[in-house]
Formats: C-alpha cells, structure tokens, sequence
C-alpha cells in the first residue's frame, strides 16, 4: 500500500534536505557552516567532512524506497522513518547535551530542535491509521 501523499512529500523533501546539506558539508564544510550561521567547532575539515558523510547517508536513505517497487513504497518509507527517528532523536540528545554543556557553541541548537522535530513529526506519522505498510 502507498502512503498518503503528505507522508511521501514530506519524506522525499526531508531526504533532499539532508541529501543537499550532506554533499555541502562533504565539498566545502567550512563554507557550508557559515552559510548556516553556525560556528564550525575546532575540528580539522576532515572530521566536518564525516558528519556530511552521515547526513549525506541519512538524506539518500530517505529517497532510496522511491527508487524502488511503488508497491511497496509505504513499508519501506515506514521502516525508513522508523530507523531515521532512532538516529534523529540520538543526535538530538547528543547536540543538545553538548550545547547545554558549554561544548558546542549556541548557533548549532538548530540541529537539535530540527532532528527532534522531524523525529517526532515521524513518530506522529507512523502512528496513523492510513499509514501504509503492505
């Protein structure tokens, strides 16, 4: 069975996001931090360069279930919001407590409050009745 419409679009333009996000940060992490407002932290490009690697991953995750059997576009993506919700809501503490701790300067608290979001905007949708999982 397919999801709903919403549910496709919000996985297609949050897997773009990350998708986009993650090659700025693998090709220019520096340049890409600036352009957020964020404040990079004392890390070699390198170490940058892998957590682009990650939300490259993460953003290709949720577009893969499109490129495979519509039939089952709807188990996929459900599985997709489930595992993604885990790592969402694990970056969200991390970040968070980081923040909160003094280590990682106040201009990242947007990758917090935007991984708990959709983490929990997952969660809302996994929970309706529509959801398909055939």
């Amino acid at each position: 069975m397919n999801p709903p419409r919403s549910v496709a679009l919000f996985a297609a333009a949050v897997g773009a996001c990350d998708l986009a996000t993650g090659i700025a940060l693998v090709a220019a992490p520096r340049a890409t931090l600036a352009l957020l407002g964020v404040v990079p932290p004392p890390a070699e490009p390198a170490f940058q360069r892998w957590i682009g690697a990650f939300v490259l991953a993460v953003g290709l995750a949720y577009l893969y279930p499109f490129l495979l059997d519509r039939k089952r576009l709807g188990a996929r993506l459900a599985t997709i919001f489930e595992v993604t919700a885990i790592a969402r809501t694990a970056v969200a503490l991390v970040a968070g407590g980081a923040i909160l701790a003094g280590e990682l300067d106040r201009s990242w608290a947007g990758v917090p409050a935007f991984d708990a979001a959709v983490a929990a905007a997952q969660v809302v949708l996994l929970r309706r009745r529509e959801w398909g999982r055939g």
